[in-house]
């Protein structure tokens, strides 16, 4: 969703008696929400619900379907109902002020820790009682189809089955604090290029098998209250008013009882949402209002029990959740919270993926080091998370790479920093401008409108522009805090060559260098940058002029220049050379409302190059939330470390890994092409004309590398340990017949190295060699963590059902069935989905 930050509205709850003491008490509580997910829902709740209905009038009934504000739906006191309060996203609390930003929802998916799922997810709960939250607007479940997607980071990989597993128990955990999960962005958001308005052509099968089952997991295993619809097309329909999505698939197959809300302004009409299934608009009633959807009575194109409908899933969920009687902020709970930083820290330390270990260099052992080298825009300051409606504003002060590294290597190894590399953060906040009025920096002008107009009603000056305003904003607003600037200085080059130039806002920006516009960001929009190239001449001055304008409520803006990378000095090289070990800290820009190119940024890949020949002493970390280019560089570093994003603390883990405290467990939950041209999307992403066709179709992930046999450069479901596995003994049996046969799989794993580390063991189902059906060559159906000491052994035991050997037939009557072919069906197990320790076969009649 959008990432304008809503202004804080007055949360209206019923109090109760003793609300203060139950809250207290409730913040201990492990809470179970009444289930929303099957075809029969408890009685008593329905009756409430429908006495609460008939509270409300017809106009208050439609109003109640529309958000009151960015972050509200609306409340009727006098009726009961309470308004509910919102924030983003999976990875912290954010819109309500500072929070715990926890690691990128990919990094938890690399944890492949089911428990630790649930925890976080817990965590995350208790943020935001201690906001006053209601709904939290998470987990982002959209299935990874190819690495340059801006919100992978938001997303949990590409399998439907790791992706699903792993989000539902962390929305039970989230709803075990009493905090409705928002699971989003149903369905086909996989790209941010055209978001808004882009076709996604999907097979049916695809769709079946790919791309909904981490939603079908939501709500079977999860029981997820709400569901958000994207902004995109499916097939030809906007998914807020998308039948085939919303009730064909959601009510009729899933059951769902839920509440189903829009993307913010994710809404293009009245009607077609209303009938497909659409129960809450956000986040205002631009459609869904009594002046469009009278007429819509009056005509009898829908009826009331249509709006009836709508407002009773919204009804259920608060009754479901509680949050009719009980209070929902919990003062007990310290927006600081300990256990929360805990939480955070433990999903970093499982999240690390160790993917190479060229003589095992890792871990570093003090005793042999003098000097270590700290180099890359991502050492320092600290880089916590993606950009968008997910970025949380840390609570404490992050933790950068360097800081960690110094703390961990402690008084006796010297660490250096060499600011290599381009750092877009640190940019903007020391970009170097000329004087105006008498010192460097901007003038600006404030208009309380969206287009400048008028005379400005403030001026001021500001030394830098780097300005994450949300809801402070600079100036008197006009209604829903729109206003407008406009800002100008001077540049004078010391250096001459080629800058690069980089402007994000939320919402619209441009830039203009000495009169000529040269970046047009003018768009409402969440944060999204865009950035230009010039030649700049030294000594030569140059005139810049920003424009911005925020059109709805919360307010970004970013601006910052820089000389493109002039390489490493002399001085330098001999620093790097002379190190025992050298730590490079990498990695993209990455955001929702963009896309992001394969190829990491700012001549990083060239460095990395240099740094390898320079000393091969070195050591890689990349905070990314997908793979990136490495053919330039990865055969001249030692090491590589994938810490993805890893919030405030999460550094502290990644250079415990370093320097051997922590012992690596990360799995990748992506394949990590050679190539881009490797890749299943490649051809067919992003589109053209705005439409994008799914061309692959159930080839995505791992299934396109195996079923064509093409080498990845690491592979789904690999991460090094410091110690060594063996995965054995595996035993099948199956009990049952037809849908009700149920498949037991025991499998062995050993520790064999020499410290106590984690494996997880991953189970892979294959097709029959003799079956018509087009199948991929395998599928991901089970997987178990595994925590043990040197020599210790443990059977782990997996289960499988009817259901995770059947594939989607689209030529079955009533819209397609799930089928299981007669035949023998392989069962593997191993370390990854390429190291496979043992298979066997299970027979199905």
């Amino acid at each position: 969703m959008k990432i304008s930050v809503g202004r804080c509205l007055v949360l209206l709850v019923m109090l109760v008696p003793g609300a203060s003491a139950a809250c207290a008490a409730d913040a201990g509580r492990v809470f179970h929400p009444a289930l929303l997910n099957s075809q029969h829902i408890n009685p008593q709740l329905e009756a409430k619900a429908e006495a609460l209905l008939k509270k409300l009038t017809l106009a208050e009934k439609i109003r109640i379907i529309a958000g009151d504000g960015y972050m509200h739906t609306i409340g009727f006191a006098k009726a009961g109902i309470p308004a509910l309060k919102m924030s983003d996203a999976s990875v912290g609390v954010r819109v309500w002020g500072p929070s715990t930003a926890y690691p990128a929802s990919v990094a938890l998916a690399a944890t492949w820790d089911p428990a630790l799922a649930y925890r976080a997810g817990r965590a995350v709960g208790h943020d935001a009682r201690a906001r006053g939250v209601n709904i939290v607007l998470g987990p982002g479940m959209d299935v990874t189809r190819e690495p340059q997607c801006g919100r992978n980071f938001e997303y949990l990989g590409e399998d439907p089955y790791l992706a699903g597993h792993m989000a539902a128990p962390w929305i039970r955990g989230l709803q075990s604090m009493r905090v409705a999960a928002c699971s989003k962005h149903y369905a086909g958001n996989e790209q941010e290029t055209w978001r808004d308005d882009v076709n996604t052509i999907i097979g049916m099968r695809a769709l079946h098998e790919i791309y909904l089952p981490p939603f079908r997991d939501a709500i079977k295993l999860g029981n997820t209250m709400t569901f958000m619809c994207a902004y995109n097309k499916v097939n030809g329909y906007w998914c807020s008013a998308n039948d085939y999505l919303l009730t064909t698939v959601l009510r009729h197959r899933w059951h769902y009882k839920g509440l189903v809300m829009s993307d913010w302004g994710a809404v293009h009409d009245t009607l077609g949402p209303l009938t497909a299934g659409l129960d809450l608009e956000m986040p205002d009633p631009k459609y869904y209002n009594a002046k469009d959807i009278m007429p819509l009575l009056k005509s009898g194109k829908i009826t009331e029990a249509t709006i009836n409908e709508h407002v009773l899933r919204l009804l259920r969920v608060m009754l479901a959740m509680g949050f009719i009687a009980h209070k929902q902020k919990i003062a007990s709970i310290p927006l600081n919270d300990p256990s929360s930083r805990a939480a955070a820290l433990q999903e970093e330390t499982e999240a690390v993926v160790l993917l190479k270990n060229k003589d095992n260099i890792l871990p570093l052992h003090r005793s042999k080091l003098h000097t270590i080298v700290v180099v890359g825009p991502d050492a320092s300051p600290a880089v916590t998370g993606g950009g968008g409606s997910s970025y949380t504003t840390p609570i404490i002060k992050p933790i950068s790479m360097l800081a960690a590294v110094k703390a961990a290597a402690g008084n006796g190894v010297k660490v250096e920093f060499l600011p290599l590399g381009q750092s877009i953060k640190q940019s903007f906040a020391h970009s170097v401008y000329e004087p105006t009025d008498g010192k460097p920096g901007w003038t600006v002008e404030y208009w309380p409108n969206a287009n400048l107009t008028g005379a400005p009603t403030a001026t001021g000056h500001v030394s830098q522009i780097n300005f994450p305003w949300h809801r402070n904003y600079p100036v008197k607003t006009g209604p829903g805090g729109i206003f407008s600037a406009r800002f100008r200085t001077t540049i004078k080059p010391t250096q001459s060559g080629e800058y690069l130039f980089d402007l994000g806002s939320d919402d619209g920006s441009r830039l203009f260098v000495d009169g000529k516009q040269v970046i047009n960001n003018w768009r409402d929009q969440a944060l999204n940058f865009e950035s230009v190239r010039l030649k700049l001449t030294a000594g030569q001055i140059y005139r810049l002029r920003i424009e911005y304008d925020n059109t709805y409520l919360g307010a970004q803006l970013y601006f910052g220049y820089q000389l493109v990378s002039r390489g490493i000095t002399a001085a330098e090289a001999k620093t790097i050379r002379h190190a025992d070990v050298v730590i490079a800290c990498v990695g993209p820009r990455e955001s929702e409302g963009s896309d992001r190119p394969f190829h990491l940024p700012g001549g990083q890949g060239a460095m990395l190059h240099e740094l390898g020949k320079l000393n091969p002493h070195t050591i890689v970390v990349v905070n990314a939330g997908d793979n990136v280019a490495m053919s330039h560089w990865i055969h001249q570093v030692a090491g590589l470390l994938y810490a993805w994003y890893p919030g405030e603390n999460g550094n502290k883990a990644v250079a415990g890994i370093i320097f051997g405290s922590i012992n690596p467990s990360g799995k990748l939950p992506d394949t990590f092409e050679k190539h881009w041209k490797d890749s299943p999307a490649y051809g067919h992403w992003p589109g053209h004309n705005h439409e994008v066709h799914f061309a692959e179709g159930i080839y995505v992930g791992y299934r396109w590398y195996d079923s064509k046999h093409i080498a990845p450069r690491y592979c789904f479901g690999f991460g090094l340990s410091y110690t060594t596995f063996e995965i054995s003994h595996l035993q099948v049996s199956a009990t049952g017949h037809g849908h009700a046969k149920v498949v037991q799989v025991a499998a062995e794993v050993s520790n064999t190295g020499k410290r106590a580390g984690a494996e997880v063991v991953q189970l892979y189902v294959r097709p029959p060699s003799s079956s018509h059906v087009v199948r991929t060559f395998q599928q991901l159906k089970g997987f178990k963590r595994v925590m043990l000491q040197p020599g210790q052994s443990k059977t782990v035991h997996l289960t499988l059902h009817w259901r995770d050997f059947a594939y989607f037939d689209t030529h079955s009557p009533g819209g397609g069935a799930w089928r299981v072919p007669a035949g023998d069906y392989g069962v593997a197990v191993g370390s990854s989905s390429r190291d496979i320790a043992q298979t066997a076969d299970i027979s199905w009649h």
